[in-house]
């Protein structure tokens, strides 16, 4: 039903392109209202299930009562079959708390649901913040004052460090090396279909969304439908310089490390970003991947294609051979009278 619908609405979405000043505004637009969509359709569901659950509960006693009553065959399997059915559906809502829980230890499968919707509801009281210290040790309880703290932390955390008029960002770019003109057509050459829906194929399952609020399962369920339109976003986002919003923005979400928890410093910030912010960096990282080789130095091996850690290894392991066969030790002159390398 759901797929149905969502083919439906984005039909008509698309015939909505002209009426927008940009494709970037209609995506963002578009976005939104896929979000509403998604929340009404889970709101309809969710209130169908818990009267079904009702229902089926109301069923289960009646049935018990006249099994017990009469003993008879027919009412026994009867029976049977509604037990199995909301065996089904509560199972379902537990499978969503364990989600939710981010608990996926497999050895906890078999506890009963109500434990996945206690932790649920632990987790989620273990990431609010009820007060802060500031530096001078003062407690802060309001949740205001708690806000704006917490806004002036991370806007100093995040602030750059380069000053405006500095000569740092030009000194460290001299002498650079830099792609070929091949590779860098390689690099400019207009995206592809098929570069997009390599990377909506690698997207990692069950993480969490960004401000739009859908999912990587959401872009691969649906993207014979999305995809099309999002190439034309991206192409003319590159084309006017200007991404859609989704793209530039994220929500900074805290999660609690160890120490004392009135202290900011231990609270670690974790920018979740909408999905199509992330195909458009892998496609781009896709690409840049094929060039690093050639502009970074060959003793640099992690994180480069082709090249492993281990190769460093091997390097001072050949180095230190190296000395010892010409006589030096670690710690003296290379350039002694009469000794080279």
């Amino acid at each position: 039903m759901f797929v149905c619908a969502f083919k439906v609405f984005w039909e008509s979405h698309q015939r909505c392109k002209a009426h927008f000043v940009s494709l970037q505004r209609w995506w963002d637009y578009g976005n939104v209202q896929i979000r509403q969509l998604c929340q009404e359709y889970t709101h309809g569901v969710t209130r169908d299930r818990a009267r079904l659950v009702k229902e089926l509960e109301t069923t289960v006693v009646e049935l018990q009562r006249l099994a017990v009553s009469t003993g008879e065959r027919g009412c026994l399997q009867s029976l049977k079959a509604q037990k199995s059915a909301l065996a089904s559906l509560l199972g379902t809502s537990a499978q969503g708390a364990l989600v939710r829980s981010r608990h996926m230890d497999l050895t906890q499968m078999d506890v009963p649901s109500q434990f996945f919707f206690s932790l649920e509801v632990k987790n989620g009281q273990k990431r609010i913040i009820q007060s802060l210290r500031s530096d001078s040790g003062r407690l802060i309880t309001d949740s205001a004052e708690v806000r704006s703290f917490a806004a002036g932390f991370y806007e100093h955390l995040y602030s750059s460090e380069l000053r405006p008029g500095s000569v740092m960002g030009g000194r460290f770019g001299d002498g650079l090396p830099q792609v070929s003109d091949e590779d860098n057509m390689k690099l400019e050459a207009p995206l592809t279909l098929a570069e997009l829906g390599s990377a909506v194929g690698s997207l990692k399952p069950g993480r969490a969304p960004g401000i739009d609020g859908l999912s990587a399962d959401f872009y691969k369920a649906f993207w014979d439908v999305l995809g099309p339109d999002l190439l034309e976003v991206f192409m003319d986002s590159l084309e006017s310089g200007r991404l859609p919003l989704s793209c530039r923005r994220a929500v900074l979400t805290l999660l609690p490390k160890k120490g004392d928890l009135q202290l900011l410093k231990n609270w670690r910030p974790v920018s979740l970003l909408c999905m199509d912010y992330k195909i458009l960096s892998k496609v781009l990282a896709s690409r840049l991947r094929g060039v690093m080789a050639s502009v970074i130095h060959v003793d640099q091996t992690y994180c480069v294609p082709s090249r492993l850690i281990g190769d460093n290894i091997t390097l001072i392991r050949d180095v230190l051979e190296g000395l010892r066969l010409i006589g030096n030790q670690p710690g003296t002159d290379f350039h002694r009278p009469g000794k080279g390398v």
